[in-house]
């Protein structure tokens, strides 16, 4: 985004603000054609965050979906290797503080998943 694009969002947003917004039915109670553009603008601008806000929330989605796909793997490999070689797998330092972490963490991105996602559901 160019500085005479950015310039022009922020006045756009400094003058969107000077009008209250309660929804597309207000557009009718202005007479001046100056306040029903400023309303309408306000009303894109509203729209516009909305979306931003939207793709921001589906972009996290998918990183936090990638990320769990990744350590269930991580995980299921060291299972694997429990199940073919016990004795050696444990004996690597720390390897239990290390599956218990993986398996915290994984139950976190669990969490971060369900809230992004019914933050994004408000959105529907």
């Amino acid at each position: 985004m160019g500085p005479l694009h950015r310039h022009c969002i922020l006045s756009l947003i400094h003058i969107s603000n000077q009008i209250p917004f309660h929804g597309v039915k207000e557009i009718s109670h202005y007479n001046s054609p100056v306040d029903r553009q400023a309303l309408v603008l306000k009303q894109t601008l509203s729209l516009y965050e909305n979306q931003k806000k939207q793709k921001s929330l589906t972009n996290k989605l998918s990183k936090t979906e990638a990320a769990i796909g990744k350590l269930e793997n991580e995980i299921k490999d060291i299972d694997l290797a429990l199940a073919l070689h016990y004795d050696k797998t444990i004996a690597q330092p720390h390897f239990f503080d290390k599956y218990q972490a993986k398996k915290e963490q994984l139950a976190q991105l669990f969490k971060d998943w369900e809230s992004v996602s019914v933050q994004l559901e408000a959105f529907a």
